[in-house]
């Protein structure tokens, strides 16, 4: 079962907005980078700096913030 395309089943335009942002957290080689998750779970302080500029254009935009 993959999980991504079933999440973007319950987007509701203008309201709930699904964006896949996990390959930000991947190296060159497409691995999870130990420097963005050191448990391979968990964000560190570098994975959560790049879940957050992947999800500030879609809540900026939500918000009507620039």
């Amino acid at each position: 079962m993959v999980t991504n395309p079933q999440l973007s089943a319950l987007e509701v335009p203008g309201r709930v907005h699904v964006a896949d942002v996990g390959g930000g957290f991947l190296s060159g080689d497409g691995r999870i980078a130990k420097t963005m998750m050191g448990d391979f779970l968990h964000p560190s302080a570098a994975g959560y700096e790049r879940l957050s500029a992947a999800v500030r254009p879609p809540v900026d935009a939500m918000t009507g913030e620039k």
